[in-house]
């Protein structure tokens, strides 16, 4: 638009401002606008907005008026008046005065603006700052049906870009949403089915297979925290053999079940600590074996990622216990031994030795290997002689 000499405009306009004419044509601006804005809404307006503000939306009124819905981060819409289509308005803020107006061209909302400045000549900047929002579909069609390469976009925002069969989504193509998340990959009747990548809004990604819409089969999940999942999936879970490669360095291969571990398993911590054995429900349940960086070795069972059940641990100083245990505890029937030969057998509780066990039942708290005797199962040889002398006595 060429530059524009406002000398007349501001000559006759001295006579508005001396009359206040200028506040009245606001207020009638202000009228009009209360009269025409209910036809309008953010999910009804026609163009979205090509500015940094992406989520702002553009709606033209009955009457010619552009107005804009912006979106505030707390989740609220504002409404503003920005102007006249296709006629120019004399506007006036803190800052500057200005003439403005808004032309659609080539599907595209264009905004015209020239800053007066004293009696110099006006020249008009050209800014497109929305683009048409298109409903349906555009492109190849077969007997009214979509078919073939084409284009859908959905009222809000969504777009699909790919091929088409009798009017579903069969073939390649990229799903694009409003919030952000993106698919890209193979299509059949209208579902993911078949490879593709899905990169979320919030920087999640996976790439492999999809059956009817969801992730099922062969693929790998990236967490934008730097986790990483290869592996099996069904119905959009983790299930079935995989590989979990944790941010911080731990590692887990094995069975996944709707999402958790459960079946058989290695774990592998960073710091070099490593368990193989049953997990359920994403706990050490079952039968395992944990081997601590040192050389610390537990054998035996689990119960909810604590050790409960029977076991034995041994140190790498040469103590060694082994028993029941509770919660990760010494607690029932164990025996302790230690590297000088020591040995502490008998019944604990929270890991501590409470008494030992011996044929007299005594009542002491310890016993050593002087005392091996009392704990001893008696002499097979020397049972069998008194029971056949029992027999020469009464028969």
């Amino acid at each position: 638009m060429r530059p524009k000499n406002y000398l007349t405009f501001f000559i006759s306009s001295l006579s508005f401002l001396t009359f206040g004419v200028i506040e009245d044509v606001k207020s009638i601006t202000e009228n009009n606008v209360n009269q025409n804005v209910n036809k309008c809404s953010y999910d009804a307006s026609q163009y979205r907005s090509l500015t940094k503000f992406t989520k702002n939306k553009y709606c033209i009124t009955q009457n010619n008026r552009v107005i804009e819905f912006a979106i505030y981060a707390s989740g609220n819409i504002y409404k503003n008046d920005m102007g006249a289509l296709d006629e120019e308005e004399f506007q006036e803020n803190e800052a500057e005065n200005f003439l403005q107006k808004f032309s659609i061209e080539n599907d595209k909302l264009v905004s015209y603006r020239c800053k007066i400045e004293g009696l110099t000549a006006c020249e008009f900047n050209r800014v497109v700052i929305g683009e048409k929002i298109f409903f349906g579909y555009k492109g190849e069609k077969v007997n009214g049906e979509a078919n073939g390469k084409g284009t859908y976009f959905w009222r809000n925002g969504d777009k699909f870009v790919g091929e088409w069969v009798d009017d579903k989504r069969t073939g390649k193509g990229t799903f694009t949403q409003s919030n952000g998340d993106k698919y890209v990959g193979e299509w059949v009747d209208d579902k993911r089915t078949g490879k593709g990548t899905f990169t979320q809004s919030n920087g999640d990604i996976y790439v492999g297979d999809y059956v009817d819409d969801k992730r099922t089969g062969k693929g790998t999940y990236f967490w934008s925290n730097g986790d990483k999942y290869v592996g099996e999936w069904v119905d959009d879970k983790r299930t079935g053999k995989g590989t979990l490669t944790a941010e911080n360095g731990d590692k887990y291969v094995g069975d996944y079940v709707d999402d958790k571990r459960s079946g058989k398993g290695t774990y592998t911590w960073a710091n070099g600590d490593k368990y193989v054995g049953d997990w359920v429900d994403d706990k050490r349940t079952g039968k395992g074996t944990l081997t601590w960086e040192n050389g610390d070795k537990y054998v035996g069972d689990y119960v909810d990622d604590k050790r409960s059940g029977k076991g034995t641990l041994t140190w790498v100083s040469g103590d060694k216990y082994k028993g029941d245990w509770v919660d990760g505890k010494f607690d029932g029937y164990g025996k302790y031994s230690y590297p000088d030969g020591k040995i502490e057998e008998g019944e604990w509780s929270n890991d501590e030795f409470v008494k030992s066990i011996n044929l007299n039942q005594s009542s002491n708290k310890t016993s050593t290997s002087s005392d091996n005797s009392e704990l001893s199962p008696p002499n097979l040889n020397n049972l069998e002689k008194d029971i056949k002398g029992m027999f020469k006595k009464f028969f």
